[in-house]
């Protein structure tokens, strides 16, 4: 039997309702798992700063590096988690 509900007034008006819901939920929860791991990144990037800040500037400016890397790839985790959720 074919399903005729999609083109009644009623289930167009649900779908109105819904779609924007649903992207605007999607958005929001990408939004807030990405500012919760940019969050986390950043206490964790200035908290191992403060560790070695006594350092040598030599290993100082490698460990700034070094951060500055899993800083990035920390976001892109951060971004692609929030992506596979709204996926989901």
């Amino acid at each position: 039997m074919a399903d005729h509900t999609a083109s009644s007034p009623r289930s167009f008006m649900s779908y109105l309702i819904w779609y924007p819901y649903a992207a605007g939920y999607c958005i929001s929860v990408c939004c807030v798992q990405a500012l919760f791991f940019f969050y986390v990144c950043t206490y964790l990037f200035i908290t191992f700063e403060m560790l070695f800040i006594f350092s040598f500037v030599f290993i100082e400016v490698s460990l700034v590096i070094l951060h500055l890397q899993v800083y990035k790839d920390c976001l892109y985790i951060a971004f692609a988690y929030g992506i596979t959720l709204c996926l989901w």
